[in-house]
């Protein structure tokens, strides 16, 4: 009996071994996609929520209803009146500004922005890398800055160097 039960655990041992060097084995490919997709960064996209419009349900291809609306480009951006179509769940809140809002992107994703003409009905389509569409949202950011590094002081607010101003004005004594 000594023997018989140094053999079944000699058996149950290597069955032991072969399952776990199984398991093993098919976790390696779960691993390496784990880790591929915590080296993917995300592109976050900031827009207001005017932004947003023509909200609407249409049916995907496995028959399941989904909400879209599309975020239009600012007046600032290159491709101004265009819009990006996205998922209303993946709309969400900023957590800086509550007349804000945020998608995100994966860096280097395709992001289709589009233009509707009215008058000839007609629609032309852009594909733009998430780091465009990034800075296409951003770019008021970027005009408010030009805008003030170009203004130039206005006689009114100049100060005159080393002279004391001129006054128009007779001072009162009090």
């Amino acid at each position: 009996m000594v023997f018989c039960k140094h053999y079944q655990l000699k058996i149950f041992l290597l069955n032991y071994n072969k399952v776990a060097t199984l398991n093993a084995e098919r976790n390696k490919p779960m691993a390496k996609t784990n880790e591929t997709q915590n080296k993917k960064e995300l592109v976050f996209v900031d827009f207001s929520n005017q932004q947003i419009f023509n909200e609407r349900t249409i049916k995907d291809k496995e028959g399941k209803d989904v909400t879209l609306v599309s975020v239009s480009l600012p007046s600032s951006a290159e491709h101004k009146g265009y819009y990006i179509d996205v998922q209303k769940q993946y709309v969400y809140p900023s957590r800086y500004n509550n007349k804000m809002s945020c998608v995100s992107f994966i860096k280097g994703q395709n992001i289709p922005i589009r233009h509707y003409d009215k008058e000839t009905e007609k629609q032309d389509k852009i594909v733009l890398k998430a780091e465009d569409v990034k800075k296409e949202f951003s770019s008021w950011k970027n005009s408010k800055k030009e805008k003030s590094n170009t203004e130039q002081p206005t006689p009114d607010n100049e100060e005159l160097p080393d002279k004391e101003a001129e006054q128009d004005y007779e001072p009162i004594e009090i």
